[in-house]
């Protein structure tokens, strides 16, 4: 049995260099061979993108005997919601794609995340990500890794959207998922994703579910303060081992 854990909505797996098949297929494709998922998630450690709490969602609905509890962190639920999200931040996943891959080097991706155009609510132009952050925050070689190990095409197939995401539909899919679940969500004045409104309304589906809301932390959850997230996902792991017993 497993935990399907996805971390920061981000999930998911390590590999040398991630082919964007993988991603060109709707998710529903993917999560059919969930030996395939969950191998890559418990043997490494990075993750990447908001796609890993909708995979893990998937899994643990469709392969129910393979999950002992899910870890959903900061995942938006709502498609509709998702769709208005990318397309809010278009330009920056179309920047990052110029840069994802192995063809530019791990420093030459970090100066270029500096650069990173970020929309900001109510104002019409972009800030670019270094006047937010500063220069020296741990986030740009974060994120120049995650992209160096991801194909380009992976980041035209979420701004596409509609073919990747078919299949997934939370209202559907809760329903069919029993076993014990952690919500964790990001401050929403830190630029966390997911709504009150949407966790709300997921509990009339999984009343069995915890939920961990965040005060220090924004939607990036593994890039900033790790404490309250550590705190969170061992005090539900713990409560699963203690069910094994």
């Amino acid at each position: 049995m497993w935990a399907a854990i996805s971390i920061a909505a981000i999930l998911i797996m390590r590999l040398p260099y991630f082919d964007c098949k993988h991603y060109l297929n709707p998710l529903q494709h993917n999560v059919r061979m969930p030996g395939v998922f969950l191998h890559y998630f418990e043997y490494n450690k990075n993750w990447f993108v908001s796609l890993g709490g909708h995979f893990a969602i998937m899994v643990t609905a469709w392969h129910p005997h393979l999950v002992r509890g899910l870890i959903i962190g900061d995942a938006p639920f709502d498609r509709t919601k998702l769709r208005s999200l990318l397309l809010r931040d278009q330009q920056r996943l179309l920047y990052w794609r110029d840069f994802a891959g192995p063809t530019h080097s791990l420093e030459e991706i970090t100066e270029a995340l500096k650069n990173t155009p970020i929309a900001i609510e109510g104002q019409a132009t972009p800030v670019p990500a270094r006047t937010l952050f500063g220069e020296k925050n741990p986030w740009f070689r974060d994120m120049a890794e995650n992209l160096r190990l991801n194909d380009p095409e992976m980041l035209t197939a979420i701004v596409e959207f509609d073919r990747m995401q078919e299949g997934y539909d939370y209202e559907q899919l809760f329903p069919m998922i029993s076993c014990p679940v952690l919500i964790i969500q990001g401050s929403p004045a830190l630029g966390g994703l997911l709504t009150n409104e949407e966790i709300e309304h997921t509990l009339t589906f999984i009343p069995q579910a915890r939920v961990a809301r965040m005060e220090t932390v924004g939607h990036p959850l593994h890039t900033q303060e790790k404490e309250p997230i550590l705190l969170a996902i061992t005090s539900f792991v713990d409560t699963l081992q203690k069910q094994r017993v």
